[in-house]
């Protein structure tokens, strides 16, 4: 967190389509020293094109899979 100066980071971890780990650290609100929780909401801002590309890619090559195993 340092590195990056991130006043707050939220970590979840999946395994077989199951959360086995989740947390969160730092601040919500660095000026009145609320800490940040579990259920805070993040802005994702332009991260969601890479999550669209990922999803659409991750949709290609299972139909490609589908139509080479018919």
């Amino acid at each position: 967190m340092e590195k990056h100066k991130a006043v707050g980071v939220a970590l979840v971890a999946i395994k077989n389509n199951r959360i086995v780990y989740d947390s969160s650290y730092g601040f919500k609100n660095i000026e009145s020293g609320a800490l940040l929780g579990k259920a805070d909401i993040f802005r994702i801002a332009s991260i969601s094109k890479s999550f669209s590309a990922t999803a659409i890619m991750q949709l290609v090559r299972q139909k490609s899979s589908r139509s080479t195993t018919m």
